[in-house]
């Protein structure tokens, strides 16, 4: 996903909108006070991230760990779900959340231990090394596509209860 990089700006003003319309939220529902705490965050501190040069490359729109196929030393991503340019930031924070993901599952166990590993040599595939203000900006996108993805999924899964519940009791899909 690396490729010809260029440097651009992190896009908080878009990645917080995406965060909004997956909540759902307008200004007279409330939500859970670490929720709101948590996006209060994202939103007090966009303005200093902003100034901050980042790679922009083309990315591969839902990279994770089901997505790299592994040989040896060789390493292919495939599943490739959009091609589009952006800041790598999003597609290295997409991989984390799935990474950790991935790693809390039973048979992934054995390689908790390298997680810091995992994300360094991902970093480093995408010829990143780790600055302060780097790690900064993607603290901040991880913490936003974690939130993004978490509300999304409990969505999911309300709905799909909701579906069941449903079709157990009245037979309706």
């Amino acid at each position: 996903s690396g490729g010809d990089q260029r440097l651009g700006h992190l896009e908080p003003d878009r990645m917080l909108d995406n965060l909004r319309s997956v909540l759902g939220v307008t200004e007279h529902r409330t939500i859970g006070w670490h929720l709101k705490s948590l996006i209060d965050l994202l939103h007090r501190s966009a303005p200093k991230l902003v100034a901050v040069p980042i790679p922009i490359a083309l990315q591969h729109g839902d990279f994770k760990p089901d997505n790299i196929l592994i040989d040896g030393d060789h390493v292919v991503g495939i599943d490739i779900g959009a091609a589009y340019t952006s800041p790598i930031v999003e597609d290295i924070s997409h991989f984390f959340f799935h990474l950790d993901m991935h790693l809390l599952q039973p048979p992934a166990w054995h390689l908790l231990p390298w997680r810091r590993r995992l994300r360094l040599a991902f970093m480093h595939g995408y010829g990143l090394d780790r600055s302060p203000s780097l790690d900064a900006v993607l603290a901040w996108a991880e913490l936003q596509r974690t939130l993004r993805l978490s509300i999304e999924r409990a969505k999911v899964i309300e709905g799909s209860v909701r579906k069941l519940y449903l079709s157990i009791c009245y037979g309706l899909c």
